[in-house]
């Protein structure tokens, strides 16, 4: 890696309360995406703990950390992308003593040679040893999850850093954000999680506390599953358009003040959790408990407004299509559960659920949807519907996954052929033009026999409502290439760990957002 002309690099040190949040892989995602951005990037490893080369499928340097320097113990994963300190470390003295040298030594040496440094940092509260080098880290983003031993653990590294860290922001990222507004647990209230859970003088305040990202959770993105079967990621993409369904399918209240909309969004929020079998009075009694005992701040209902909501939810728990929509969603997720059980060799006894019977659901649906309003936002949501059913039933063909995974670079390891994901990581962040020209090929090659499915489903059930239009009111082909362009890159890439390119999962779409943030303030 060349040397740069600007004499500044920014330091971002990622941090967790403990391990298992995600901190580690948020760090090397971090670290990817300012890659592929073009930025030459550090990512120096200070967690005894972390496996931050296994993760990129690299084996660990045999060479040992005695008398390390940064520039002998620099490991190229790209050409813009080198990890500083990959060796393992005996400690988390050891891994603090380095980065400190790094830090007060050599900031010459990396001020010239990166335009970033992302310090992965030990998820432990309990030591000390990190203490030496955070003051010198010009950005703190600190990694937490859903989890209430995760908040307290993380309020704890607050309390002990506050002092060093003094006014200087704090930046909060959420992964596996999970909205649970109706348990006593608020997944957005990390300082109050805390304080809720430790003597008064030990509480802190969360005045300095900026969150910055909701990473929602992504199987796909789990590294135990290196190899993701096709067919469960594509339900979850099915999942995923049914909930956006369901959603635009319950009726908004107009002219609510600020107060009452956060009583309906609560609603909405219930209505998603409720079976579409309770009495409206029972429900909205469930609702105003839950107003009353909980700490969302958000006032009881006056009567009129009670009245009002009456009616909605009347409306709302009798829509049959809203009905409709929730048994589908409820179909296809037995079905997941059964894929991903039919998946695991040790998996306990399940239900068997068909892919024949889901795929009679989803139709039936389909044909109640093609009735609605050309003017419907629902519309939309329904001709994706039909596509991402369309992409199952065509990727249920062996023919077609055996050209898809032949597509994906493997290795041989002790005699075993393996998928090659440092190779496949490496493409990504270079964009290779072969890798390109045959990733394109593979999708030229396959989108005919996918548009002569989506064909075959329009015309038996006659769902010509549900196809995208131009402004000409002609099929938009435009659009359903780019549709089968991204899924297709979707397949090819889930299981790498990596977000970076992902552009229509939403966990992806989160987490980039987040890292535009960061780039604008560390930049």
């Amino acid at each position: 890696m060349t040397s740069k002309s600007d004499n500044s690099c920014p330091v971002l040190a990622v941090a967790s309360g403990k391990g298992g949040v995600g901190k580690t892989l948020c760090a090397v995602n971090l670290a990817l995406c300012s890659t592929r951005d073009g930025l030459r990037t550090a990512l120096i490893d200070a967690d005894p703990l972390s496996n931050t080369l296994v993760m990129l499928d690299y084996t660990l340097p045999k060479r040992t950390l005695l008398d390390a320097t940064p520039e002998n113990s620099t490991f190229r994963v790209a050409p813009n992308f080198e990890v500083i300190f990959p060796q393992k470390k005996k400690s988390e003295e050891q891994a603090a003593q380095l980065v400190t040298d790094l830090m007060r030594s050599h900031r010459d040496w990396l001020n010239s040679r990166y335009d970033l440094a992302i310090i992965d940092m030990p998820a432990n509260v309990e030591e000390d040893s990190f203490l030496s080098y955070l003051p010198d880290a010009d950005f703190l983003l600190l990694v937490t999850n859903p989890e209430p031993t995760a908040h307290v653990a993380a309020g704890a590294l607050l309390r002990r850093i506050q002092g060093l860290w003094r006014e200087k922001p704090i930046y909060l990222w959420h992964n596996k954000y999970i909205p649970h507004p109706e348990k006593e647990f608020n997944p957005d209230d990390l300082i109050g999680n805390y304080n809720r859970n430790v003597n008064e003088s030990e509480r802190i305040s969360g005045k300095k506390l900026i969150s910055i990202a909701y990473v929602p959770h992504d199987p796909s993105l789990d590294l135990t599953k290196v190899n993701p079967p096709l067919l469960i990621n594509l339900h979850r993409d099915l999942i995923e358009t049914l909930r956006a369904l369901f959603d635009d399918s319950i009726p908004k209240i107009e002219g609510l003040t600020d107060s009452q909309s956060k009583s309906e969004a609560l609603l909405r929020y219930f209505l998603h959790k409720s079976s579409g079998k309770e009495d409206a009075e029972e429900f909205l009694a469930h609702f105003e408990k839950f107003l009353a005992t909980s700490a969302t701040r958000v006032a009881m209902p006056s009567e009129k407004m009670r009245s009002e909501l009456r009616k909605w939810l009347i409306s709302s728990l009798n829509a049959p299509l809203r009905r409709q929509i929730q048994q589908v969603i409820e179909a296809v997720d037995e079905h997941i559960v059964s894929l991903e059980a039919e998946a695991n060799t040790f998996s306990s006894k399940y239900r068997k659920v068909s892919a024949g019977s889901v795929e009679r659901e989803i139709t039936l649906l389909l044909k109640n949807l093609a009735h609605l309003s050309t003017r419907s936002f629902s519309l939309q949501m329904s001709g994706l519907l039909l596509f991402h059913f369309a992409l199952i039933r065509f990727f249920s063909s062996e023919v077609v996954q055996k050209i898809v995974n032949a597509f994906i670079p493997s290795r041989q390891e002790s005699g075993v052929s393996i998928r090659d994901r440092r190779r496949q990581i490496a493409r990504l962040l270079g964009k290779e033009a072969i890798y390109q020209e045959q990733f394109f090929a593979m999708v030229k090659k396959l989108y005919p026999v996918m548009s002569r499915q989506l064909d075959y489903l329009v015309h038996t059930f006659k769902l010509r409502k549900l196809l995208f239009r131009d402004a000409s009111g002609d099929v938009a082909k435009s659009a359903y290439v780019r549709l089968f362009h991204a899924a297709i890159y979707e397949i090819v890439n889930s299981g790498l760990g990596v977000v970076a390119g992902f552009r229509f999962r939403p966990a992806s779409r989160e987490f980039n957002l987040g890292y535009q943030k960061l780039r604008s303030l560390l930049l």
